[in-house]
């Protein structure tokens, strides 16, 4: 993925967080919250570092502790949990995605490659599920209903955002296109997505389903 160098230092991010502490934090029946994301101190903290980074990755910044941003507020730190990695390249698995010769690639421009990984609790929160809706259809009577899985709406794509900036830092703002699901094949979850800013396409796999709780 091509895309530009980080212009935020976490270090400056944490220190306006602590900036905005007093609208960071909630405290609710003497435990100390972050705020959700749709309080109006994420877009405002954006604002104060010019837009380069939006206000979802603030939000996530500061969700999961990134460098320590949590201790420095006095919130105490999520128990990591055991995760498991995914050990195939995103370059082999996309070689035999059926989307590869999408008019949005350009086999010209740099590539920035990179594994994330899901801790059990995200991935609970993110794995497909199943939908089954009715066929009306009367050529075909003996077929009721059809089911297929997908990617819970509205939870998958904070955490790749999350993901991303953790492992690239850079101030992207990405509009996820598609995501598919494919029980059989190479190919087990294929998320598509284009920053809205620089224009940088994003592509993620899955190349396999996690065995049980890993």
């Amino acid at each position: 993925m091509r895309g530009r160098k980080a212009s935020v230092h976490p270090d400056k991010i944490v220190q306006t967080v602590l900036r905005f502490r007093d609208r960071v934090i909630q405290e609710i029946d003497g435990v100390k919250k972050i705020s959700v994301a749709t309080n109006d101190v994420w877009s405002d903290m954006s604002k104060y570092l010019n837009g380069a980074i939006s206000k979802n990755a603030l939000h996530l910044f500061v969700h999961n502790g990134r460098h320590d941003v949590k201790k420095a507020l006095g919130v105490l730190p999520v128990i990591q949990e055991m995760t498991s990695s995914i050990t195939k390249t995103a370059e082999e698995l996309l070689q035999s995605d059926s989307d590869s010769n999408s008019s949005e690639d350009s086999n010209n421009l740099p590539k920035k490659e990179f594994v994330i990984t899901f801790s059990t609790s995200e991935w609970q929160q993110i794995q497909p599920e199943e939908v089954v809706y009715k066929l009306n259809d009367k050529s075909r009577p003996m077929s009721s209903c059809r089911s297929f899985y997908v990617l819970p709406k509205g939870s998958w794509s904070p955490w790749i955002a999350e993901h991303f900036w953790e492992h690239t830092q850079l101030p992207c703002c990405i509009s996820f296109k598609r995501a598919k699901v494919h029980k059989e094949g190479s190919i087990y979850i294929y998320v598509i997505g284009r920053c809205t800013v620089c224009e940088s396409n994003f592509k993620g796999v899955i190349g396999e389903k996690p065995i049980g709780n890993s």
